[in-house]
């Protein structure tokens, strides 16, 4: 069974009978964002890349997530302005697919785990983790919450509450720490502050954290640990629950009680252990799905404010497993998912926007801080720079994402025919990264033109390698992918390489300009690198019936992206003076012989023209259902389709202006053809 299929049952994530007992982790969440470029970076996200661009409409409040759907659909959350949509099944088998799925007792999945609570050994707290008060002083004893298993000084557990769990110690009011006395007040008695206890305190480098000697634990058992088991099982129960948020949103302020500062860092810690890794990249991903799909970007900042660098190169590391192992293709997906929403540009916004004295931004300084002290205990005094000269600057944080890196190994995944999941995962992602390094390109050229041109880029764009490389001949074979999500993210990316690759190439231009160096030619008269990969996206089938569905979807998003993806290819028709023109003498002229630069395009406006069904499909998008459209479609999409049927015209009119001479010329035959099919 696939992942993306509708009728899968859904997991009881009913309120459990016991605080110490949690379900295992389940499922994942779809999302997609889908932006636009510009030839400014001061407008990159400001959705202003072009006239012919469709944006589809707001996403729609009520959207309920199915957490089951663990793909990224051609809709999304809020940042990508997407409604929801339907997925559709693979004929393709999903190897990932079951391995998080333990109550399903699938082969290869990974072994599920009871979550308890464990109270802390008296060694492993020298102070109180709440105020920080040392419990050597006279008069400061040690005290268990008896809700989440940690120690507290007594001014800081002072509560006695009566917790409906199970256990002769519970039928009368026991110490609940202050911590913990909020979510108690309100009645709300599975915490997700139960699991930080063994996030927190676990280390697999620190022996005295691998085992509780000689103390019961809260369901009396002799040999409850604090070690990798139990740290995995609070991963497992923590994803659990985030995953029951999704379900239901609503319950999002209710239930999500510790905030980014909190929740990011014990999370990630357990990034780079191989035996918590898989589990802490499940809870990773949920939770920036939740915090996307709620509108909450604290979770992804944290990552890049907390985590840094050392954390988004171990999401990448856990990318990069080698083999094919239902456990590996799982943690790659998972991977991938989270580097989706890290790479969201709407997010890469925010922190961009961001100032030094920002709630978010203080928080992380002072998590820093308080790994640093602990750090310098545990040494015997100062090791690095004070930590009063700690600080986190927030636009800065964003380069800690290695692009280059990343978009290598998502397009080493859109071909991963075992797990269609990663494959979609990867596919999406790449557009955010795609856009992010456009952005990064326009920056650093921005940079050089401050200095005249004399100062080099210090960032070059993956966009101009992507032809080289054959990433643009992977994402136009996802173009024909049987399934349709996939198709659609494909087509969002190549939409994407062609803006940034324009963008680019303009900044380069100026660029060159400012130090009197000769404009660059490409192939065929081509003045621009954005001509051959549009000559790559027509020679690998881009404009045939695959597209020609994407324009035909009743969902106006998924037909907005191939709506904007087809008026990309023919675009700078409209744009540059000369498209305009017919060619001299009226004489239809032969592909590939144009001298004025645009012939990549006019090609691509022929082959829109006559391959798969594409020119129908464009004009069904006009039609309102009182002239045999389907529905009515929004203006802007239907804009946007009338300028690609525009530059089509000129396209064609181009090609197939002449006499009806030379009847042996093909490219003639194929231009009255569209000519033809334009009349009709």
């Amino acid at each position: 069974e696939h992942p993306a299929l509708s009728n899968k049952p859904k997991e009881d994530v009913s309120a459990r009978k016991s605080a110490n007992n949690s379900s295992s982790n389940s499922s994942k969440k779809k999302g997609f964002g889908f932006g636009s470029s510009s030839l400014s970076s001061a407008t990159v996200f400001g959705r202003e890349a072009s006239s012919s661009a469709y944006h589809p409409p707001p996403r729609k409040s009520s959207i309920q997530a199915n957490v089951y759907d663990s793909l990224p659909s051609a809709s999304t959350a809020h940042h990508s302005n997407y409604s929801t949509h339907s997925y559709t099944s693979s004929s393709t088998a999903d190897a990932s697919y079951g391995y998080y799925e333990a109550h399903r007792s699938t082969e290869n999945a990974m072994p599920p785990l009871e979550f308890k609570v464990v109270s802390v050994p008296d060694e492993l707290r020298q102070t109180c983790p709440s105020c920080g008060v040392f419990f050597s002083l006279p008069l400061k004893r040690r005290h268990h919450c008896r809700l989440c298993g940690d120690i507290f000084c007594n001014d800081c557990s002072a509560h006695r509450c009566l917790l409906p769990l199970e256990g002769p110690q519970f039928e009368k009011p026991v110490r609940v720490c202050n911590d913990c006395f909020p979510d108690v007040d309100k009645q709300n008695y599975f915490s997700m502050r139960r699991y930080l206890t063994p996030l927190i305190l676990f280390d697999p480098e620190n022996k005295d954290t691998m085992a509780v000697g000689g103390r019961r634990g809260e369901n009396g058992d002799d040999n409850d640990e604090l070690g990798p088991k139990q740290c995995a099982a609070a991963l497992s129960a923590l994803t659990s629950d985030l995953d029951a948020v999704l379900l239901d949103c609503t319950t999002f302020q209710e239930k999500i009680t510790l905030g980014a500062d909190v929740l990011v860092p014990a999370i990630v810690r357990h990034l780079t252990h191989r035996s918590t890794s898989d589990r802490a990249v499940r809870a990773l991903s949920s939770l920036l799905a939740l915090g996307n799909l709620v509108g909450d970007d604290s979770f992804a900042q944290a990552v890049y404010l907390i985590g840094g660098k050392e954390v988004l190169d171990a999401i990448l590391a856990l990318l990069e497993w080698s083999g094919s192992a239902k456990k590996t293709l799982a943690v790659q997906e998972q991977a991938a998912r989270a580097l989706f929403y890290l790479s969201d540009a709407k997010m890469i916004e925010s922190l961009l926007n961001m100032s030094s004295g920002s709630d978010i931004a203080m928080k992380a300084v002072e998590v820093l801080k308080a790994t640093q002290k602990k750090e310098e205990d545990e040494k015997g005094g100062p090791q690095l720079p004070s930590s009063s000269t700690i600080m986190v600057n927030p636009p800065a944080s964003v380069e800690h994402l290695d692009i280059h890196r990343t978009i290598r190994n998502c397009l080493d995944h859109t071909t991963t025919s075992a797990s269609p999941s990663l494959q979609r995962w990867s596919a999406s992602s790449l557009r955010n990264l795609i856009i992010e390094d456009q952005r990064r390109s326009l920056v650093a050229a921005s940079e050089s033109a401050q200095t005249g041109g004399v100062a080099p880029l210090n960032y070059e764009s993956f966009s101009l390698q992507l032809v080289s490389s054959g990433g643009v001949m992977i994402l136009c074979s996802l173009i024909g992918a049987d399934d349709a999500d996939t198709r659609a993210h494909a087509t969002a990316a190549l939409s994407a390489t062609i803006d940034a690759t324009r963008a680019v190439d303009a900044s380069q231009a100026t660029l060159r300009e400012m130090r009197g160096e000769p404009p660059t030619s490409g192939s065929n008269g081509n003045s621009t690198s954005d001509a051959s990969i549009v000559e790559a996206i027509v020679s690998g089938g881009g404009c045939g019936s695959s597209l020609a569905q994407l324009l035909l979807s009743a969902d106006d998003a998924v037909a907005g992206m191939g709506c904007s993806f087809a008026s990309s290819l023919v675009r700078p028709i409209l744009t540059n003076p000369q498209g305009s023109s017919l060619s001299e003498g009226g004489m239809a002229q032969s592909v590939g012989k144009d001298d004025d630069g645009l012939a990549a395009y006019r090609n691509a406006g022929i082959a829109l023209a006559t391959e798969g069904g594409c020119l129908p499909a464009l004009v069904q998008l006009l039609r309102d259902p009182n002239t045999g459209g389907q529905v009515v479609r929004p203006v802007e999409l239907r804009k946007c389709a009338m300028e690609t049927l525009a530059a089509i015209c000129l396209a064609v009119s181009y090609k197939a202006g002449g006499p009806d001479g030379e009847p042996d010329n093909a490219a003639m035959v194929i231009a009255r053809g569209a000519l033809e099919r334009l009349e009709e």
